[in-house]
């Protein structure tokens, strides 16, 4: 196996990390109580993903893309429903 193929089979996996957290904030329409207590969580997240998804594009390096588009779209969800919670959301 390539070492290219470990760098897609790896950032694959790393892109679907996020994905089941933000499924629960679409669900459940909020990111209580998975965020309470952890203030500096959600800013560092959104720093980390922005600059290196900024570095990935620069470097055009396509599996580092893959997971850092998918981490973007993740995090824009759990953003929204963070700071804009439906108005009676449902505990999960």
């Amino acid at each position: 196996m390539s070492m290219e193929a470990v760098g897609w089979i790896g950032n694959a996996a790393l892109a679907i990390t996020g994905i089941p957290f933000a499924w629960k904030c679409w669900r459940t329409g909020s990111t209580r109580p998975t965020l309470d207590g952890m203030p500096l969580f959600l800013p560092l997240w959104v720093t980390g993903e922005l600059c290196t998804f900024a570095y990935v594009i620069y470097l055009g390096d396509y599996p580092l893309l893959l997971n850092y588009s998918a981490n973007v779209v993740a995090l824009c969800v759990v953003v929204r429903f963070h700071f804009w919670p439906r108005a009676a959301h449902v505990q999960a």
